[in-house]
């Protein structure tokens, strides 16, 4: 690990902020528990953290072999998980900056990382049509959740009751996260992307192909859809809005209840990549394969 020097800021006509530092595409990001510090994956192999606050980078942890695709905090926010593109995923020490654990038996890429709420689990979603199952601390290994295809991306409840996971053919399963049972299956689209829950857990939104959908996470049933080739979504803290990040360059800011546009903007010039929004629902972060982050005040 290295401290960098800290990067200029640009800002756009809108007031928004674009920070820059990756020299490649920005695959991930992921803001910790308390909204003080946002991590960025990159096609660079580095994972950098950033003050929310002052917008200046504050070090750079290398040692991946390849493009870093997904990212998470723990949740009290002392250890952060990385997974690459060549099959392993780093822990790193939030305070020290040290890589602490590394976990190697994957088969596929790693596309996406949780913790459970608790902190005593992390779930990643791999390439090989498998979700692997950790107890973190131990060196134990792994459990897995077959699926028939690729998955995409993943996404674990508010309780840690239930885990989402989405898939290249589409699907959505939905998962007990104590018995690690399928317990309903969902048909997104052609392709699908990227989940998330809703702050009290009743709704999941799915995005992916050409399309955004909610659904009631207790019956299955579709509740709204809307049409964009979303790469990334996430709900708000209030769950009043999802916001979507798409293959169009676009950061769509859509009604949580029926998925109506409330706002569009278009300041990236490649294909938005991954989304994190701070834990007082105030601002998100946008990733993006043009090398940069930006950063939205969320409308009301």
């Amino acid at each position: 690990m290295k401290t960098l020097a800290l990067f200029a800021l640009a800002f756009s006509v809108q007031g928004t902020v674009a920070l820059k530092g990756h020299t490649r595409e920005v695959s991930s990001l992921a803001i910790s528990p308390d909204g003080k510090l946002l991590a960025s994956g990159s096609v660079d192999r580095t994972v950098r953290l950033w003050d929310t606050t002052t917008k200046q980078t504050l070090a750079s942890l290398e040692g991946h072999d390849g493009e870093v695709m997904s990212l998470a905090f723990s949740p009290d926010g002392k250890l952060l998980a990385s997974g690459e593109m060549y099959k392993k995923i780093k822990i790193w020490d939030v305070a020290t900056r040290k890589e602490v654990h590394m976990f190697s038996d994957i088969n596929g890429r790693v596309t996406g990382l949780v913790f459970t709420p608790d902190g005593k689990r992390l779930f990643a979603s791999t390439v090989d049509n498998s979700v692997l199952v950790w107890t973190v601390g131990s060196s134990a290994e792994s459990k897995k959740l077959a699926h028939n295809y690729a998955v995409n991306g993943l996404a674990i409840s508010p309780n840690g009751k239930t885990l989402a996971t989405v898939g290249d053919d589409g699907s959505v399963h939905l998962w007990d996260v104590e018995t690690l049972k399928n317990t309903l299956t969902l048909k997104h689209s052609d392709r699908g992307r990227s989940v998330a829950f809703s702050a009290d857990g009743k709704t999941l939104v799915s995005g992916g192909g050409e399309v955004v959908k909610l659904w009631d996470v207790d019956t299955g049933a579709e509740k709204a859809s809307a049409k964009a080739e979303a790469n990334a979504v996430a709900f708000t803290p209030n769950g009043a809005m999802v916001v979507v990040g798409t293959q169009d360059n676009l950061t769509l800011f859509l009604n949580g209840s029926d998925l109506n546009v409330k706002s569009k903007v278009e300041k990236h010039e490649r294909p938005v990549t991954s989304i994190a929004i701070t834990p007082d629902g105030k601002s998100a972060f946008t990733g993006s394969m043009d090398m940069t982050i930006r950063i939205w005040a969320i409308p009301h």
